[in-house]
């Protein structure tokens, strides 16, 4: 009897641990995510300047190590374009207006670090509710477009819209990311999943020091009227995501 009582204890132990080395698993996977964006600043309050709803995209790849089917963490390599459109209201000396309509664009590579949880609650535990959030540093590939730039003249409010280049920008930046969906898993292996993204930069994207030049003269971003200005992203983020065993990239990677 104690004999057959340890070969039982030692079953129950072993199933244990088994189905807990598949609870750990690995993603490796593709995302979309159309996005609307804008690039924030609060000295552009002023009436005679209008942001204007912009569209813009991201993708890449992630992936993701699950410590169990409730946490895990992820991270993945995507590129990210943030773009403005805006109108501005020029007002000249003589009391006339004339109006410009511009656009800029920022493009960068972004390496996130998440923290992701998953909740499954529905069809035999195959749907689940994510969460996810964490910091994200982001490279500039590119800046491209205008840029608006506060100044004073004669007692008179002007805007200049100098070409802008990378120079302007500054090369990294720290964003903040939270997002919030659904996960399906069609097999062993494959994952669907949507979710509703933002992200916020956490840093000022201007390079304030850098001077340009117009009629002989040099302006800086560094003006006092001119605060920080952020990029601020909003979107759908679709997705897909093979799902595998640390262990082994063919064996199960939880309980079917």
């Amino acid at each position: 009897m104690k004999k057959l009582l340890l070969f039982i204890a030692f079953s129950i132990l072993s199933s244990i641990g088994l189905y807990a080395q598949y609870d750990k698993y690995m993603e490796i996977g593709a995302v979309y995510t159309p996005q609307v964006t804008s690039i924030l600043t609060p000295s552009h309050s002023h009436p005679i300047y209008q942001n204007r709803l912009t569209f813009a995209g991201a993708g890449g790849l992630t992936f993701s190590y699950n410590f169990n089917k409730n946490f895990g963490l992820q991270t993945g390599l995507l590129y990210s374009s943030h773009n403005q459109k805006f109108r501005s209201e020029i007002r000249e000396g003589d009391g006339g207006t004339f109006e410009s309509t511009g656009k800029k664009r920022l493009d960068y590579l972004n390496l996130p670090l998440l923290v992701k949880l998953n909740f499954p609650f529905a069809y035999k535990r195959r749907i689940s509710t994510t969460v996810y959030f964490g910091p994200q540093i982001g490279y500039l590939l590119k800046g491209d477009g205008a840029v608006v730039v506060w100044r004073h003249f004669d007692n008179h409010d002007f805007y200049d819209l100098p070409e802008s280049n990378s120079d302007y920008y500054n090369r990294f930046v720290l964003d903040g990311v939270a997002g919030f969906g659904f996960e399906y898993r069609v097999s062993r292996f494959i994952t669907l999943h949507t979710s509703i993204r933002a992200e916020f930069s956490l840093t000022d994207i201007e390079n304030k020091d850098m001077p340009y030049r117009e009629n002989d003269l040099f302006y800086y971003f560094g003006d006092p009227d001119r605060g920080s200005t952020h990029n601020l992203a909003i979107g759908i983020q679709f997705g897909v995501a093979y799902r595998f065993n640390p262990e082994c990239l063919t064996c199960p990677s939880l309980r079917w």
